[in-house]
């Protein structure tokens, strides 16, 4: 530990700054935030490390001015959203070291922070649910058992309000059919909380396991939804021949994405994406 960290500052040096915030990012990951925040932090405080190295000397302090000037540069490199969003992370980094004593003064400027452009949020519509929750929308998409599963998927995110990642990791062992709720154990912050599981919801999910897309070795302790694919998504591949040696597969964010996407686009003629 440098003898500087066990001394309150008034303001970090850059040379600080650059040590300093591996340690940050460590002690983020240690409070078990998702891996895309601490991939948006970490590109954060990269993005203003790297301006720093170009812009100021390793034994400069960083002052407000110097994040005016930070922040100028980099509403004009990124949309205002994006400008908001490293702000904020950046600004999170510091009132980190203030809270450790590292320093007793914040540089961000209160009222410095990019505004973030307006996004209306998509909402389907009550009929629009209503058709991708129709079975009866699978029926020109069958050429192999997967649109059972995909359209479960679908169903699933909506009579249960899961987030992408949380219903990715998913086992059948966190399905309490009996008392009707869903277990999930990472929600967003590391937290574990219980999710609606509606008849309508148990009704899919006990169709989908009877069709025999999850593998027949597959406990209570495997994943709910998985692929048997080891890349890119094969709408075709109609086998069940997956074994141990060829993993039941986690979905990644990118997989999943573009399955309830394709079935939008399907079943409503639209783009639709997991969180919406």
């Amino acid at each position: 530990i440098n003898k500087w960290d066990l001394i309150e500052k008034d303001n970090q040096t850059v040379k600080q700054f650059t040590e300093l915030y591996p340690r940050y990012l460590a002690s983020e990951r240690a409070q078990k935030k998702s891996t895309k925040t601490i991939n948006l932090y970490d590109l954060s405080l990269r993005t203003f490390r790297d301006w720093l190295a170009e812009n100021a000397a390793e034994s400069d302090e960083i002052v407000p001015l110097t994040v005016q000037e930070w922040t100028d540069y980099i509403c004009e490199k990124v949309s205002p959203n994006s400008a908001n969003l490293y702000y904020g992370s950046v600004d999170r980094f510091f009132k980190w070291a203030k809270k450790l004593k590292l320093v007793s003064e914040n540089p961000m400027p209160e009222d410095g922070r990019p505004k973030g452009a307006f996004r209306k949020k998509e909402i389907p519509t009550k009929d629009e649910i209503k058709k991708l929750l129709d079975p009866k929308n699978m029926a020109p998409m069958i050429v192999s058992k997967n649109p059972i599963r995909n359209y479960t998927i679908v169903a699933f995110l909506i009579l249960t309000g899961l987030r992408s990642d949380e219903m990715r990791s998913l086992t059948l062992s966190d399905l309490n059919f009996a008392q009707g709720y869903v277990r999930v154990r990472n929600g967003k912050g590391g937290k574990e909380r219980n999710a609606p599981f509606p008849n309508k919801a148990q009704e899919i999910v006990r169709k989908y396991l009877a069709a025999g897309i999850r593998p027949d070795w597959c406990t209570d302790e495997d994943l709910l939804f998985g692929t048997h694919a080891k890349g890119a998504e094969d709408e075709a591949d109609e086998s069940n021949e997956t074994d141990r040696e060829n993993l039941w597969h986690k979905f990644d964010v990118a997989t999943l994405g573009r399955l309830v996407h394709r079935y939008g686009k399907r079943v409503l003629g639209k783009d639709i994406h997991p969180h919406m």
